[in-house]
């Protein structure tokens, strides 16, 4: 067996999410009830990894809803000189960035550099690899994470793991979810005690 991102060249694509110790990405609330990730989210330590995620990335896969939520508060931060400068960065980098919307319902990007596609994410992935460009980046949408593991379409897991027990709410990894194989790339523990870890797809050699 050996940990390799496909063929030498080929654009990384990297889940990136945080998780409950319970298996949860939302909480009982719904959708919306993420409120317990917030105070981890926001250490120095998670900030420096996701800046380091970011950096060779020049393409972000967005949900409908993360796409909305998002764009309602990252595009004005650039220019806050109140925020911390690393979300400063990231939100100049998000702005810039190529995003790309899996939405069956909306019509019209008003993000800027973002388009509306209505396919299946792992054709879209395909064809993304066969272009130039840096890591490929699915950033917090678990239902696209979902479907890139059910076709194993990943080669690189970033998982925040929150010391805290939701008690309920969504699950990212399903029962029904294929089995894989993955290798600890990197793991750092922040000031309040979450994990950030990075995993790496095992795959048999070719």
């Amino acid at each position: 067996m050996t940990v390799q991102s496909r063929s030498t060249g080929t654009r990384i694509v990297i889940g990136s999410f945080s998780l409950s110790l319970d298996g949860r990405v939302t909480g009982p609330g719904g959708e919306y009830d993420m409120g317990w990730i917030v105070p981890h989210a926001i250490t120095n330590v998670a900030r420096d990894h996701l800046i380091e995620l970011m950096t060779p990335a020049s393409t972000v896969l967005l949900g409908r809803k993360n796409y909305q939520g998002f764009g309602s508060y990252w595009p004005t931060v650039a220019e806050d000189q109140s925020a911390d400068p690393r979300d400063r960065t990231f939100s100049q980098w998000l702005n810039a960035v190529e995003k790309i919307v899996f939405s069956s319902t909306l019509k019209e990007a008003t993000w800027k550099n973002s388009r509306i596609v209505d396919l299946d994410p792992a054709t879209i992935v395909r064809e993304l690899q066969q272009q130039e460009g840096g890591d490929i980046l699915v950033l917090a949408s678990g239902s696209i994470i979902k479907r890139l593991l059910r076709t194993d379409s990943l080669d690189r897991l970033s998982i925040t793991l929150c010391p805290e027990v939701a008690g309920g709410g969504a699950r990212l990894f399903e029962d029904d979810m294929p089995s894989s194989s993955w290798s600890l790339r990197q793991s750092k523990v922040t000031e309040s005690g979450a994990l950030c870890l990075i995993y790496d797809r095992v795959r048999k050699a070719q």
